[in-house]
This record gives structure tokens, sequence and C-alpha cells, in this order.
């Protein structure tokens, strides 16, 4: 049975009925179970403007600069590396913020993003996910929890973030690494899932750099 025919079943659960009088682009921005298939939704994607940026000329910098703000809600000095892919542009990040080339933001939970943050090539933050179970999983529902990264974070080339993940401030994000659960401050996390490793320290070679920068 579809989704569609329970709807108006006289039998159905309180909670069950609340959530069908809901639209889904609402249950989305609730992090409630939604269709990623219902007009409303689809309407609020952005892909032409997506299609657009990763189209214009890299020359073109005003044009690019234009469409990213609009995409990125940004403090300034963003820069990202074409292409760049995003769902429906609910990002925001800080000031000086750079992300590298093939990432993709699957964003229907809400991107937050630091100061200073470096996100390497082809990293995907993903807010969404589906239901565990099979039957379940044929409805093709969806459910989005937002990811945040703090000041300071750089997160590793081919690396996956997943809904509801915070990385705390200065931390570290070992390349390749699935991120499943929140990360704390000051530390290296690596792996699948990722794990942290050992905390900040300063790089030996930079440890005079830093002194004097400190002063």
């Amino acid at each position: 049975m579809e989704l569609s025919e329970l709807k108006n079943k006289e039998d159905l659960p309180q909670n069950l009925k609340e959530w069908f009088r809901k639209c889904d682009l609402d249950r989305m921005t609730d992090g409630e179970w939604f269709s990623p298939a219902d007009k409303k939704v689809c309407d609020v994607r952005i892909n032409d403007k997506i299609f657009e940026l990763n189209h214009t000329r890299p020359s073109e910098t005003e044009k690019i600069d234009a469409i990213l703000n609009d995409i990125i809600r940004n403090d300034g000095d963003l820069c990202v590396v074409l292409p760049f892919f995003a769902e429906f542009g609910y990002i925001e990040a800080g000031e000086n913020c750079f992300i590298g080339n093939d990432c993709s933001f699957i964003d229907g939970g809400g991107i937050f993003i630091g100061n200073n943050v470096m996100i390497a090539p082809r990293v995907v933050l993903a807010t969404a996910t589906h239901p565990i179970d099979a039957q379940l999983r044929l409805t093709k529902l969806t459910k989005c929890a937002p990811i945040v990264i703090e000041d300071n974070v750089w997160i590793g080339a081919n690396s996956t973030v997943l809904g509801g993940v915070t990385i705390g401030a200065n931390s570290i994000i070992g390349a390749g690494s699935v991120v499943t659960h929140d990360i704390p401050s000051n530390c290296v996390a690596v792996g699948n899932p990722c794990k942290v490793i050992k905390t900040l320290q300063t790089d030996k070679e930079l440890k005079e750099l830093k002194d004097y920068l400190e002063k």
C-alpha cells in the first residue's frame, strides 16, 4: 500500500494523523520523515542554480561569487573550488572558509560552518538518512539532521560527515574518514567509523613560527 492511500484511513494512530496533516517541506525542515519527491520539496531545490554555477567560466569570478553567496550565506572570504553540489542551499559559513573541488552538501537538515574552516576535495556532508527497515525504505522516506562544523576545523579529502554530527573547534578529520558521531574539539580523528587518535599538538618544525605569532 502506498503512503498516500493511508492518509484517509480512519483507524490511523493520532501521531500518524498529525504527521499526515503536515506538508513534506515542513516535515523536512522540522527533522521529521518526509517524501523527497513531494512537489514543494522539489520546488525549493536549487538544481538550476548549481548547474549555472558549475558551468560558469573560472575567469568570471564576480558571477561565481554572486551565485555562491546566494547558495552559502557567509561572512566573507569564502573560497569554493568548482565543481560544487548542494541540494537546497541551507548552508551557513563564517569568515575565511575554503571548500575544495567536487564537494557535495546534502543539506536538507542545514549545514553550519564556523570561521577558518578548511574542507578538502570530494568531501560529502550528508544531513539525510533513510529507514533501516527494508520495507519502509521502499517508501523513499527521508529524514534530515543538521551538521555543525565549528571554528578552525580541517576535514581531509574523501571524508563523509553524517547528519546530526558536530565537529568541535580546531579538530582535524583525517582523509577518507566516515564521521558518524560527534568529534570533540582539539583532536585528530580518523577512520571508518571516525575515532579520536590524539589531541592536537604544534608541528615541531613550525613551533618557532607559532611562538613568534603569539608574541
